[in-house]
C-alpha cells in the first residue's frame, strides 16, 4: 500500500518543480502576442460569487488583454451587457505597456447577427465599435466570432481605429 502514496508524492513533487521551471522568464519574439481575456461577466465586488479581483492580476509578459465581451444589438450597435468595462480600464492604467482590446461577440453569440452586422449593418456596426473603442480608451478591437461554415467577410480594427479588409 505504500507504493501508491510514494507515486502520489512523486507526482506532486514533479508538478511543484515543473511549475517552478515554467514560471521562469522565457524569451519571447518581439512580434508575438501573449493574450489574456478578462471576463466581463465577473463582478468587481468581494461580496459577489463572481468576484474578479483585478488588483491581483499580474500582466508581466502579457502583450494584449481582451475585455470579453461586448455584444451587438439588433440595430448593429455594440454594448457592454455586463457593465464591467471598468475592470479593464483599471488594468490599463496599471499596465500601460499592455495593449487593451475590446472583444466583440463570444463563442455563443448569434452567427446570424454577426452576418447581418457585417453586411446590412456594417457602417453602423463599425462606427459603433470604433466609438466604443475610443470611449473606453482601448487600443483596438478583437472580433470573437468562431466561424460556423464559410464566413463571407473579414475585417479587423487596430489601435488606430483603422478598418482593414472591409470589402
Amino acid at each position: 500500500m505504500k507504493r501508491p502514496r510514494l507515486t502520489w508524492f512523486a507526482l506532486i513533487l514533479a508538478c511543484f518543480y515543473s511549475h517552478q521551471l515554467s514560471s521562469a522568464a522565457v524569451p519571447v519574439a518581439a512580434d508575438s502576442v501573449t493574450g489574456l481575456y478578462i471576463p466581463g461577466w465577473a463582478h468587481n465586488t468581494a461580496s459577489s460569487t463572481k468576484y474578479f479581483n483585478t488588483s491581483a492580476v499580474n500582466l508581466t509578459g502579457v502583450s494584449h488583454m481582451y475585455y470579453a465581451f461586448l455584444w451587438i444589438r439588433p440595430n448593429y450597435t455594440v454594448y457592454d451587457p455586463f457593465g464591467n468595462l471598468h475592470l479593464l480600464k483599471g488594468l490599463k492604467s496599471q499596465w500601460p505597456a499592455t495593449a487593451f482590446l475590446l472583444s466583440i461577440g463570444g463563442g455563443g453569440f448569434s452567427t446570424a447577427l454577426w452576418s447581418a452586422a457585417a453586411s446590412t449593418g456594417r457602417a453602423v456596426f463599425v462606427e459603433s465599435a470604433v466609438a466604443a473603442m475610443r470611449a473606453a480608451g482601448a487600443d483596438g478591437i478583437d472580433r470573437e466570432c468562431p466561424p460556423r461554415g464559410p464566413v463571407p467577410w473579414a475585417w479587423r480594427l487596430g489601435s488606430t481605429g483603422r478598418v482593414w479588409g472591409r470589402g
